[in-house]
């Protein structure tokens, strides 16, 4: 894997693309990117804000213990 231009194959093959790393739930979701050609930091800076703030509230309800607890949990069930 020595050619940078097959990285998108070796990531595929070792099955840590976002897709991959959802499906394992090693990640909690996926940032979709706003577009391929050009990137506009300002929109993706806004669009990843708006991701995080909303997953922040959605963790607002819960107490500090049981979040680490959970978050410990769902760590180490990663590989089984």
């Amino acid at each position: 894997w020595k050619d940078a231009a097959r990285a998108p194959e070796a990531a595929h093959l070792m099955k840590v693309t976002a897709q991959h790393l959802e499906a394992f739930k090693i990640v909690d979701g996926i940032i979709e990117e706003i577009g391929e050609e050009t990137i506009d930091l300002v929109e993706t800076g806004a669009l990843m804000k708006r991701v995080i703030l909303k997953a922040i509230e959605e963790l607002i309800p819960y107490n500090e213990e049981n979040l680490i607890s959970d978050r410990a949990s769902k760590f180490r069930t990663i590989g089984i």
